[in-house]
């Protein structure tokens, strides 16, 4: 069987004709140098000086520093980018940590309004101290001052409310001395008129929060409940002073039961609002 014939390999070219090529070339540049009397031979100069400076330019300007500068532009977008980063990381942090502080003083406004509204007396002994409760709501609405003006008025509202109390306290509850009809009307009228007061204006602060958080649900919310709020509690405090010369309860109980229930709506739209925009 034959083998196929293979193409001999081509002979590699060697470094000969290249050095054969370039003696002729300078023999003819000699020539032509010597042709011209040297003129030719400053153009190559001067020429090579052109082209060699252009060549210098180009590796130090076009190369060398345009890589320097490319490096250095890149390390700036990447200090600044990480400097944008840590910022971002800063103000996302602050903003947890105000979030974080603003639910904080959730806390005792609930529980004070829960000290204040409800009464549970055991033996003449008040089990919720209602001046426990105006200590707390002060508490939390000057943390959360900045946020409203209301918050503001209704921590003073609160502070003047747990005087008042404190001052019952210190006369005995109604002194022997005082216990006329004038007094006895006045005192409850006095008495809710505060704590109504102190929770209109939390509840506008509230609205305002809710409104500041682009809900528009919850500062309705908030409008309508401290005007059902203070309605059935100044209602039911009438009702109370008329039971004292009638003695119809069944009118009295019906808005007491109005108020515990609008209270509990109270206390459930705060909660909301610390959870859904805190």
């Amino acid at each position: 069987m034959d083998r196929p014939e293979r193409d001999d390999p081509k002979p590699k070219a060697g470094w000969l004709p290249l050095l054969l090529a370039a003696g002729v070339g300078i023999m003819i540049l000699t020539a032509l140098v010597m042709l011209t009397g040297g003129f030719l031979g400053l153009v190559i100069v001067v020429g090579g000086g052109v082209f060699a400076l252009a060549g210098f330019h180009y590796l130090v300007w076009g190369w060398w520093l345009s890589d320097k500068l490319y490096r250095e532009e890149a390390a700036a977008e990447a200090r600044e980018a990480a400097a944008a980063e840590l910022a971002s990381h800063s103000e996302d942090s602050q903003a947890a940590s105000a979030r974080k502080t603003l639910a904080k003083c959730f806390g005792p406004i609930l529980w004070g309004l829960v000290f204040v509204l409800v009464g549970i007396t055991v033996n003449g002994f008040d089990l919720l101290p209602d001046g426990v409760g105006f200590v707390l709501i002060a508490v939390g609405c000057h943390d959360l001052a900045s946020q409203s003006i209301h918050f503001s008025a209704a921590k003073w509202l609160a502070l003047v409310g747990g005087a008042v109390w404190l001052r019952a306290i210190i006369m005995g509850a109604i002194p022997q001395a005082v216990t006329t009809a004038p007094w006895l009307v006045a005192w409850p009228l006095l008495y809710w008129t505060l704590i109504c007061g102190m929770v209109w204006e939390l509840l506008g602060g509230m609205r305002d929060l809710a409104l500041a958080a682009a809900r528009p649900d919850l500062a309705s919310q908030a409008s309508n409940r401290r005007i059902a709020f203070v309605a059935a509690t100044m209602v039911s405090t009438l009702l109370g002073l008329f039971v004292l010369q009638s003695h119809e309860l069944l009118p009295w109980i019906g808005m007491l039961v109005a108020q515990f229930v609008v209270g509990v709506m109270v206390l459930q739209l705060i909660y909301r609002v610390r959870q859904e925009l805190i």
